[in-house]
């Protein structure tokens, strides 16, 4: 239950994490080399804290995990070729801003019962466990880069009232967004050169898409299948190898696309 300072470390090939912090207010973390430890980078419990400019790689266990912790800030970090995933948020809040994800083993950024998460300007690429996974509500994703990950751009299942606005899902493996048993508000997207489908509703209602760009994916643009209450308006869905849009055993209102 302290709070620490931490800058300009080179913390490697250590038994356990990097770093571990329980509890305390205020820790700061920044500037570190965090590398080959054996049960992950940096671990974070019931505290909170501040991550800026690590370079967090090749540890055996996750890149960042906090748990248990609110209103934590975590900016321009790099993230890369941990064995577990990137980063990992579970029952906690905070900022991510400006970092890269880069060519980890399992999730880049995955929230597991986090609500009121925000995500900008990350660049999500290479992951082999799939770019983005959110169990959670009230989260907003923004002006994010997810491309070329094993798995899916972005999976959301199990939340309300989150907001993705203008962010770029490419080329991921499995499909570009899948909404599952959850609601979004989804705006200026472009999701593009997936191999599956752009965007698929899955017993998710009350979703809202518009002026979304969805093109050139190997499966179809849109698909929504056992869901109620969706709007898509003024997207735009075009040159996806199985069809635009398809609505299946659901109901719908579609305007201006």
């Amino acid at each position: 239950n302290s709070t620490g300072t931490m800058t300009g470390n080179n913390i490697s090939g250590n038994t356990g994490y990097g770093i571990s912090l329980n509890g305390g207010t205020g820790n700061q973390v920044s500037n570190n080399i965090i590398k080959t430890n054996t049960s992950g980078g940096i671990s974070l419990s019931n505290g909170t804290g501040s991550f800026t400019g690590n370079t967090i790689t090749a540890n055996t266990g996750f890149g960042l995990s906090i748990n248990g912790s609110a209103a934590n800030q975590i900016t321009n970090n790099t993230v890369g070729t941990n064995s577990l995933g990137g980063i990992t948020i579970s029952n906690s809040s905070g900022n991510l801003t400006g970092n890269s994800i880069i060519g980890n083993q399992g999730i880049g950024i995955s929230l597991n019962s986090a609500d009121g998460n925000t995500l900008s300007g990350n660049t999500i690429t290479g992951n082999n466990g799939g770019g983005i996974v959110i169990s959670g509500s009230n989260n907003v994703l923004a002006n994010n880069i997810v491309t070329g990950n094993t798995g899916l751009g972005l999976s959301l299942t199990a939340g309300t009232g989150s907001l993705l606005t203008t962010n770029t899902f490419k080329s991921n493996t499995i499909g570009g967004i899948s909404i599952t048993n959850s609601t979004a508000n989804l705006t200026g997207n472009t999701v593009t050169k997936n191999y599956g489908y752009g965007i698929s509703l899955n017993s998710a209602n009350g979703n809202i898409i518009t002026e979304n760009t969805v093109s050139e994916n190997s499966g179809l643009g849109i698909s929504v299948t056992a869901s109620t209450g969706n709007q898509l308006n003024n997207n735009t869905v075009e040159k996806d190898t199985l069809g635009g849009i398809s609505i299946t055993n659901s109901t719908a209102s579609l305007s201006g696309n």
